[in-house]
């Protein structure tokens, strides 16, 4: 059974503007995000992957309004939180919470791992401070920690233990959403998979849904239900992981899975190497982003803006060489 949409992203934009001259006037926008659209479905995990500076981490700020959107609508059950008020989108912002890559960075040094995790309850009046206690003592576990930590600072554990506490931090307030901003790429490669298979048992337990953000297609691959590969600010394919990985349809796709290191020496793999360099996000070609290091550019890609193809139920593209798919 197909599940309802949780939260939905509608001509998504955010654009950053740019200051010259002696009076500091507006010369100009970084397109940062340019016109996206996603839905993502109850307890799922999609994936946002794409280069460094596509776009993505700047899409996961804007759903916690970290970031106000130039443009566009974000629906959180069909509530538009884009046009709430800080006040009103109050009320909504422990349901949403996020994971950020550093855990060092995004834990306050001051505060004992009790303080971080009894400030958010206290915070938002969610229960009295001796309930809450108990619940802290319940969370600490889930996350693999024991009451023992409640007395030490941020700086007293390891990275892996650092990126636990964020966690349970996260999930104190019983959030519905997450969205995971890097979260194993500061991390050694064996602590990344217990954090992943941690994401993973957490997600059943608290049926949680999970924008999982990252430039790791190895990651992705194993955890996510659907995948969305982003490029300059546009999302040009979507599709279910397994799907994706298999049969990617736009070449931007193609070069990012060309580029996975091989499991075994003796393993062949086509490398796609791409040419040029990413375009400027504050004057992007007109057309297809891509068309600039495309091996198949036509003259149609070069202007105009290319709507999305359906390869199937769940797979779409955006790409002229499926216009007849």
């Amino acid at each position: 059974m197909r599940r309802e949409a949780i939260l939905e992203l509608k001509n998504l934009k955010q654009y950053f503007p740019i200051n010259g001259g002696i009076f500091k006037r507006v010369v100009g926008h970084v397109r940062a995000v340019d016109d996206i659209s996603i839905a993502i479905n109850e307890q799922e995990t999609l994936a946002l992957v794409g280069e460094s500076g596509c776009g993505k981490s700047t899409t996961g700020k804007m759903i916690l309004r970290l970031i106000q959107p130039t443009d566009g609508d974000i629906l959180y059950n069909g509530q538009n939180i884009a046009a709430l008020s800080n006040e009103q989108f109050r009320a909504l912002r422990k349901d949403i919470q996020i994971i950020f890559q550093d855990p060092y960075s995004s834990l306050n040094p001051r505060m004992t791992v009790r303080q971080l995790l009894l400030e958010p309850i206290l915070t938002h009046k969610l229960m009295p401070k001796q309930q809450a206690e108990q619940e802290i003592i319940e969370i600490i576990k889930h996350v693999g920690l024991t009451e023992k930590s409640f007395s030490k600072y941020p700086h007293e554990f390891s990275g892996g233990q650092r990126q636990r506490i964020s966690i349970a931090r996260a999930l104190v307030l019983k959030p519905k959403f997450l969205v995971l901003d890097e979260p194993v790429s500061a991390l050694d490669v064996s602590i990344q998979a217990q954090i992943l298979n941690l994401l993973k048992k957490l997600q059943q337990q608290y049926q949680l849904t999970y924008l999982f953000i990252s430039h790791d297609l190895n990651v992705v691959r194993h955890v996510s239900d659907r995948i969305a590969v982003m490029y300059l600010g546009h999302i040009v394919e979507i599709a279910p992981a397994q799907e994706l990985f298999e049969n990617p349809k736009h070449p931007y796709s193609q070069a990012l899975i060309s580029a996975i290191p091989k499991k075994h020496p003796n393993d062949f793999v086509e490398r796609i190497i791409l040419k040029g360099e990413i375009p400027d996000p504050s004057n992007p070609p007109e057309g297809c982003p891509f068309h600039t290091r495309c091996l198949y550019a036509k003259e149609q890609c070069k202007s105009g803006t290319i709507p999305n193809f359906q390869i199937s139920e769940l797979h779409d593209v955006k790409c002229v060489l499926y216009e007849n798919a």
